[in-house]
């Protein structure tokens, strides 16, 4: 797993184990989570699709393997609008 030159952010707490927290510090450096803390990023709730097409679409960006079009709407029609906007849909 590559974590050079990754920023890891402040604020992480040790009720995660070393694989957890690796995993979110790696996940944050890469731009695939926009979770600014562990604690925000909520590593033993679970995933929702919404949450997971987000960090699917940062990390395909972040690597410029396509980009975004702006033409097309995601429409999760079992999710919230709160939801839609907390993830910025």
């Amino acid at each position: 797993m590559l974590l050079a030159g990754i920023v890891i952010p402040a604020n992480t707490s040790a009720a995660y184990s070393d694989e957890l927290t690796g995993a979110y510090s790696y996940a944050y450096g890469m731009g695939i989570t926009t979770q600014s803390s562990i604690e925000n990023a909520d590593m033993y709730g679970s995933l929702t699709r919404i949450a997971l097409a987000k960090m699917i679409s940062n990390y395909v960006l972040e690597l410029g393997l396509q980009t975004p079009d702006t033409s097309k709407e995601c429409i999760f029609t079992d999710v919230s609008n709160a939801l839609d906007t907390q993830y910025n849909n």
